[in-house]
């Protein structure tokens, strides 16, 4: 089974759309990374930003980024290859590259998300438990609620409360 089955038996909404010319199984969540950077530059544009978000006029956002609504970028905030779903809160100088962060996630300030560092991760797979992969894209992934903190410098899975 794959991530969007995982997510499905979870209890989690999962909706459907069509696509023309365009086949890529969502086996991984950053494969959202990798649909997200097609339909944008099917959109010719390197990225964007739902109106609610308020984003400092310091921030660097740079390609392939996708920010919900209300969601608050602070002061020298650098994005690139992310998405940052609705309520997302992300303090001042943080630098986060290859991630998505779930609704609501709290990113506190000075996170350093530098993904450099090739490495496995154990992924939940449904029907399997948690299996080994490496994981092409090298940020975080958060669940609902999360709080993101610190340097982090390999892929990295992050819940509620840790």
């Amino acid at each position: 089974m794959d991530y969007i089955n995982y997510v499905l038996l979870q209890g989690k909404d999962v909706r459907v759309l069509p696509v023309e010319n365009y086949w890529l199984p969502l086996t991984y969540p950053w494969d959202v990374l990798k649909a997200q950077e097609y339909f944008l530059r099917e959109a010719d544009t390197p990225s964007m930003i739902d109106p609610t978000a308020s984003v400092d006029g310091t921030a660097f956002i740079g390609s392939n980024v996708v920010i919900g609504p209300d969601v608050v970028i602070g002061e020298e905030v650098e994005l690139s290859n992310c998405c940052i779903y609705k309520g997302a809160i992300l303090e001042g100088f943080v630098r986060m590259d290859g991630s998505v962060l779930s609704e609501g996630t709290f990113v506190k300030e000075g996170t350093i998300v530098d993904g450099n560092a090739a490495a496995n991760v154990l992924l939940p797979i449904a029907g399997k438990g948690e299996v080994a992969v490496v994981p092409e894209y090298k940020g975080v992934f958060t669940e609902k609620d999360a709080t993101v903190e610190g340097f982090i410098t390999a892929p990295s899975f992050v819940v509620k409360g840790v």
